[in-house]
């Protein structure tokens, strides 16, 4: 049982590291919207970064009323 456990708080980090990874993507990407132009893109991004916040947070124990 303990070992089952303990790979589920590995599996639980590489996913919270992933998404980490993911956020900054992101971010770099409205960034380079920004500068571009689109406001399409930017739009797209911004919704990319807020789904991965929600995510983010309910996977490191937030609720989703408080992100």
């Amino acid at each position: 049982m303990e070992s089952s456990k303990g790979i589920d708080v590995a599996k639980n980090i590489r996913i919270i590291e992933w998404l980490k990874a993911e956020m900054v993507g992101s971010v770099a990407s409205l960034l380079r919207s920004m500068v571009n132009g689109g406001e399409d893109l930017i739009a797209d991004c911004l919704a990319g970064i807020i789904m991965t916040a929600y995510i983010l947070g309910k996977r490191v124990g937030v609720a989703y009323v408080r992100v």
